[in-house]
Order: structure tokens, then C-alpha cells, then sequence
């Protein structure tokens, strides 16, 4: 991971300390940044460690380009990222979340894990 990648996701991470008596948040993190980090996401050639990490950020952040750059990487070959993709959808409470769980569980292409995870999700949010 290069300094630049590395300031992003930890600037994009310390921005959760607002305090809660906040009314309504500003926006978390600007639209590149949310892109660099589901850049890290997808990209197969960094550890799994950097990739999870990438993953709950975007979580945290939520939105459209979240939902977005999660469900680009359910094309992935490690199971075990893309059960987590899964549950972070669900745990994003995002309606925006509900097609992209609802395409892993009929993808019979998927590991029984990975469709089983989405399946439980796409239930909970219902």
C-alpha cells in the first residue's frame, strides 16, 4: 500500500470521531475518496488484511458509492472476502444493498457460503 492509499483510508476512518449530539453528520469522506478506497477493495494484488480494512471503511461510510464498490468485488476469488462483502451490505441497512444481495444469492456460480450470507442479509433487511 503506497503513503498516498494509506493516508486516504486512515483519514477517511478518523473522520467516524464526531461527536453524537451532532444533529446531521457532513458528509464522511468526498466521492474520490470513497473510489481510492474501493480501489484498495478490488484490488487482487494486495493482502487480504488491506482489503478487509478497505471493506469495514466503506462500510462505515455507506451510501450509493459504497453499496457500489463493494458489490464490484463479489467477482473475487477468495470465499471467505466475499462472505464479508455480504454481511457488510447487510449490516449497511442500505435499500441500495437488497438487488446486489438478492444477485449473489441466485448466482448458483457462488460458493454455497458466500449465497448463504447474502441470502441471511437480504432477509434481515427485509
Amino acid at each position: 500500500m503506497c503513503e498516498t492509499e494509506k493516508i486516504t483510508i486512515l483519514k477517511v476512518t478518523n473522520v467516524f470521531k464526531c461527536p453524537k449530539s451532532q444533529k446531521k453528520m457532513p458528509a464522511l469522506a468526498t466521492e474520490d475518496q470513497i473510489e481510492a478506497v474501493s480501489k484498495v477493495l478490488n484490488d487482487t494484488t494486495r493482502p487480504l488484511k488491506e482489503r478487509f480494512r478497505a471493506l469495514f471503511t466503506l462500510r462505515n461510510l455507506g451510501g450509493a458509492k459504497s453499496v457500489e464498490g463493494i458489490s464490484t468485488c463479489f467477482s473475487d476469488s477468495s470465499a471467505l472476502l466475499k462472505h464479508e462483502l455480504a454481511y457488510c451490505l447487510g449490516q449497511m441497512q442500505d435499500p441500495l444493498a437488497i438487488p446486489v444481495l438478492t444477485s449473489v444469492l441466485k448466482d448458483v456460480q457462488q460458493e454455497p457460503m458466500v449465497r448463504h450470507e447474502a441470502g441471511i442479509e437480504k432477509i434481515i433487511k427485509m
